[in-house]
């Protein structure tokens, strides 16, 4: 079984199907091999994330999601996945893209990288973005209630 949560710590008040949540987690885990787990969005603001990116990974810059492994090696997927609702708009109205797809995305690029996917070089990025799109693809349905 795979328990997905949602944490938000913004002022908006954003409302999210937690069926949608669920499957668009639940659709990356379980197409990667991993059957069982837990896994907390927590959607939050550039500020959080900057101190996440400067404490943990000694750089001082703003970033749209941070992936941290919980799990001990051979135990179920278990991870926090930190989304800032700043850049998820941001990167939304950049690309000409609905927010709502945008926060998708970033769902499934923070779940991708939990079960191992990484995106430091060119090949690695390309990889990542197929299988962001192969995830978006299938789970169409809108993400935030209005």
């Amino acid at each position: 079984m795979i328990t997905v949560n949602v944490e938000t710590d913004i002022e908006d008040d954003l409302q999210l199907s937690p069926n949608i949540t669920q499957n668009i987690c639940r659709s990356v885990l379980k197409n990667e091999k991993h059957l069982s787990g837990e896994v907390t969005f927590i959607i939050t603001g550039d500020e959080e994330l900057r101190a996440l990116k400067k404490q943990f990974f000694d750089l001082d810059i703003y970033t749209d999601v941070i992936t941290f492994n919980l799990e001990d090696d051979g135990d179920p997927v278990e991870g926090e996945i930190y989304i800032s609702w700043d850049r998820v708009q941001d990167n939304a109205q950049k690309l000409d893209q609905d927010v709502d797809v945008e926060l998708k995305r970033m769902m499934v690029h923070g779940s991708l990288h939990l079960v191992g996917y990484d995106d430091q070089t060119t090949e690695e990025e390309h990889q990542m973005r197929s299988l962001e799109e192969k995830y978006l693809n299938l789970n169409p349905e809108p993400l935030i209630r209005l």
